[in-house]
């Protein structure tokens, strides 16, 4: 059977994904765009400077900050995963549990699971260190009711893109996002929270 010139281009980016994911040369912990020293040092005061303000706030302003950072974060987030909830909509949801009125199931589910997911990143925070056992919980979480049973938790099994960046091959995810823990448990001992994300 003959192979559309659609499929063609899909298998020579797949071919691409994996020969750039075995040669390190995929997007993962490249060198390039590393901060300068005086980038780095800018951070740095501006994380202490952000610390020191939320440290001078009562915990109940604390809280309403937290909750529209919160709001902000899902939001943009399943916006860019094609949801229609407005930011009034995902905060009511969240808030108070009112479902907007003619909303699509999957938005819903959308907004709620990524609620839970960052309660459970909080956990998470507090309580070990986040690992690819925890990885897999999150997306369990944050794909209830979207994807099917069998995908949840699981790695990639197809090429995706981000725009028109290929990222890591399927067959090397594991073992780049093994690469991205070492690298995070070895950078958090020199640098702060706000470097390392």
């Amino acid at each position: 059977q003959s192979l559309g010139k659609v499929d063609r281009k899909l298998l020579k980016e797949e071919k691409e994904a994996i020969l750039d994911s075995y040669h390190n040369k995929d997007w993962i912990l490249k060198k390039e765009g590393v901060l300068s020293y005086q980038d780095n040092e800018l951070m740095k005061k501006i994380s202490n400077e952000q610390d020191n303000s939320l440290n001078k706030l009562t915990p109940p302003e604390q809280e309403i900050i937290e909750r529209r950072f919160l709001e902000e974060f899902i939001y943009d987030t399943n916006t860019i995963e094609g949801s229609r909830l407005s930011k009034k909509q995902i905060s009511s949801l969240i808030s108070v549990g009112i479902v907007p009125a003619n909303s699509n199931k999957k938005d819903v589910f959308m907004a709620e699971n990524m609620f839970k997911a960052w309660n459970k990143m909080i956990e998470f925070a507090k309580d070990s260190e986040i690992n690819i056992e925890g990885l897999r919980e999150l997306h369990k979480i944050i794909n209830n009711n979207i994807e099917t049973e069998e995908t949840l938790g699981q790695f990639k099994r197809i090429q995706n893109y981000v725009g028109e960046i290929i990222t890591t091959a399927p067959q090397f995810a594991e073992q780049k996002l093994n690469k991205v823990f070492r690298w995070y448990k070895s950078a958090k001992k020199k640098m702060n929270l706000f470097e390392v994300i």
